[in-house]
């Protein structure tokens, strides 16, 4: 017996063989797989859609996408020819029912901004990487010593690793014109599949090779994880640049708020930067109870500058609040104003003509933007909602929209709900193009 033998021999564990037919049923393409995969696509969605966490979670279990990319992770190490081809088969047919589905959903849809739950599937790290290959070790040991609580396991399995939302956002990404969206949601997807059928080969390695000689075979084993190990190393590439990107991100936004927090009674709103050769270029939006004079504008950007130690060309845009509406910023939020019984015919005039009065200091909030389109809806159970149509590079963040609603109740004096369809420039110019006449 070889010492890569002996090695193999310590992880051994008491298997049931009939696993492999359990393993070849879940890569073929039924109609009940199909009817599962398409409604698990809607559910997740319309989750998506709707930025709801539990109905996302619901389609995770739904999908039986996992059968198949499981089966040609154990396929690929065993050289099973006719599973690796009936897997990938499945696979693909598969990413192009998910995809397209999702696409003509989404292109048909009323609701198509992007949200909190959309953005977080579209900038994966190498921390996503780490979740799918723990993952994808419980689940492919689960198979093999069909533990009794196998169920459970596949259960926390599907909702760790996302497997079906990322191709959802793919879809929607298509289906609205958004690439930037639909790239980053397949990197997603990538490092999860990439990760599970690695983790899955190496469970077969360590816990298979008594039913397979061949995986006993020293030469074997090394070139076959060759490939896997390169597949992995080439995506942590493009996971290592945005999870560098993240931390920059945080590191940047840190510092301002601990420049800004040196003013009284001023918060920040809305931070965004972008690298020009060896200058950062800052855009920072102030909420302060009156302007900073030009002085202390001077000093905070000299502090920023300081504090992050590289060349910065810093633009600060003040929005002028009350006092105690900024300070709620810092701490925890007050009750907004108490509704008041509205009718709708007198007061839906008044609304429009309030946005039309705020429509520049809105702009403020969200600079640098430009707001091509508002609505004002009021319905029957005095619920007021402002629709924003807003032209910027980058998607609305949680903090923004919850500072968005605070200044617009706080203007209307009402509880308002507020909707923002966020258009990046190059989307912009293409809807122009395509409502330009005809020569």
């Amino acid at each position: 017996m070889t010492k890569f033998e002996r090695f193999l021999q310590f992880f051994n564990i008491d298997s049931d063989p009939s696993f492999f037919e359990e393993i070849y049923a879940q890569s073929e393409m039924t109609k009940s797989y199909t009817v599962l995969l398409l409604l698990a696509n809607f559910i997740a969605l319309f989750g998506l859609i709707t930025n709801s966490v539990a109905v996302i979670i619901g389609a995770m279990l739904i999908s039986p996408l996992m059968g198949p990319i499981i089966s040609f992770g154990f396929a690929y190490i065993t050289s099973e020819t006719k599973l690796i081809r009936q897997s990938l088969t499945t696979i693909g047919k598969s990413l192009v029912y998910v995809i397209l589905s999702a696409a003509v959903l989404s292109f048909i849809s009323p609701l198509n901004e992007l949200n909190e739950q959309i953005l977080a599937r579209t900038k994966p790290n190498l921390y996503d990487l780490f979740i799918a290959v723990f993952s994808g070790l419980a689940v492919s040991v689960s198979y093999l010593s069909k533990r009794a609580n196998a169920v459970s396991i596949l259960t926390g399995v599907a909702i760790a690793t996302s497997i079906i939302p990322p191709l959802s956002v793919v879809g929607f990404g298509i289906g609205t014109g958004n690439w930037a969206v639909s790239v980053g949601s397949f990197l997603l997807f990538a490092t999860n599949f990439a990760a599970i059928v690695a983790t899955t080969a190496l469970s077969g390695i360590l816990f298979g090779n008594q039913y397979f000689q061949h995986l006993k075979d020293f030469n074997y084993i090394k070139k076959r994880l060759t490939m896997i190990v390169a597949l992995i190393l080439l995506i942590c590439l493009p996971l290592s640049f945005t999870l560098k990107q993240s931390v920059e991100n945080l590191k940047i936004r840190r510092i301002v708020n601990q420049a800004v927090g040196n003013i009284k009674n001023a918060t920040v709103f809305n931070v965004s930067y972008s690298m020009n050769k060896d200058t950062l270029n800052l855009n920072l939006a102030l909420a302060a109870s009156k302007p900073l004079t030009h002085d202390e504008t001077l000093v905070l950007k000299a502090e920023i500058e300081n504090r992050l130690g590289k060349k910065s060309d810093i633009h600060i845009t003040q929005v002028a609040l009350k006092e105690d509406l900024v300070s709620n910023t810092r701490t925890v939020v007050k009750a907004q104003p108490e509704p008041v019984e509205l009718n709708i015919a007198e007061v839906s005039d008044k609304f429009r003509e309030k946005t039309r009065d705020i429509r520049a200091e809105i702009a403020k909030l969200l600079a640098p933007a430009e707001i091509t389109d508002y609505a004002v809806l009021l319905s029957s159970d005095n619920t007021a909602t402002l629709r924003l149509k807003v032209i910027r590079e980058t998607p609305v963040s949680a903090e923004e929209m919850n500072m968005l609603t605070k200044f617009v109740s706080a203007n209307f004096k009402y509880n308002m709900k507020v909707n923002v369809e966020t258009v990046i420039p190059e989307a912009a110019i293409a809807e122009e193009d395509a409502i330009k006449p005809e020569n």
